[in-house]
């Protein structure tokens, strides 16, 4: 993998020393306290149910999308997502989820911040591998976001039929991805770190002046012999 060749040089070792590590990793970590701290379950809800009602409220033929505010709030839960038909003129809701909207949208852009964050204190990167790590994490909160709703649309029914009808070899696979992507936690915080990881540690997205020199023994390639501080011009004419 190119990541690996990048990120690792050729004896296991890391190429940024231990120290920068542990520095990145702190104040990484530090970083996602602060935008944690910052309340986002006060502004981000608004914000994940207007973007979500502006990219789903109409999920093709007559399938409907609401996001609405949990009433009373201030629990786990602060959006309920519906879905249902349009008929007859009026919205019809069959089913309905309650999701923590700073949990499946904020935290993980808080992820990437915080890390692109700690990578700026050690070794500042190129900016636009950092943009679109933050936008292929906001992707990836989209992705999700659809896949949950493929999933719920094929799950509902209204009468004898499904609100989305798929196919038999699709259902296993819809069934999969929202189990990865859907409901399982740990994409939250791990799917961001390895798009971090591939987009700004790769060795050409750092400035080359900010590169950490090589391994002992790796500094020097072997088919290039350094010259002696001490050989004289007669003796490199005759090593040419």
């Amino acid at each position: 993998m190119g990541f690996a060749r990048d990120f690792f040089s050729s004896d296991g070792l890391t190429v940024l020393p231990r120290r920068l590590l542990a520095r990145l990793i702190a104040i990484a970590v530090v970083a996602f306290a602060v935008l944690m701290l910052a309340g986002p379950w006060l502004f981000y809800p608004p914000v994940y149910r207007a973007t979500g009602q502006t990219l789903f409220s109409s999920f093709g033929g007559d399938r409907i999308v609401r996001f609405e505010p949990v009433p009373g709030g201030g629990g786990l839960h602060d959006t309920r997502i519906e879905i249902g038909l349009r008929a007859g003129g009026r919205d019809e809701i069959a089913s309905g989820m309650p999701v923590n909207s700073v949990r499946e949208g904020y935290v993980p852009i808080a992820v990437v911040v915080a890390l692109c964050a700690g990578l700026f204190f050690v070794r500042r990167p190129r900016l636009s591998p950092v943009l679109i790590a933050i936008a292929a994490t906001e992707g990836f909160v989209i992705l999700r976001l659809w896949v949950a709703l493929v999933y719920g649309f094929s799950r509902v029914g209204v009468g004898d039929h499904y609100l989305l009808e798929l196919s038999a070899p699709l259902r296993p696979v819809v069934s999969l991805a929202n189990a990865i992507l859907g409901t399982d936690l740990h994409g939250t915080y791990v799917v961001p770190i390895l798009i971090w990881a591939m987009t700004c540690l790769r060795a050409s997205n750092l400035p080359a002046d900010g590169q950490v020199d090589p391994a002992p023994g790796l500094a020097r390639s072997e088919s290039s012999p350094a010259t002696p501080a001490t050989e004289t011009p007669k003796e490199r004419l005759r090593r040419v």
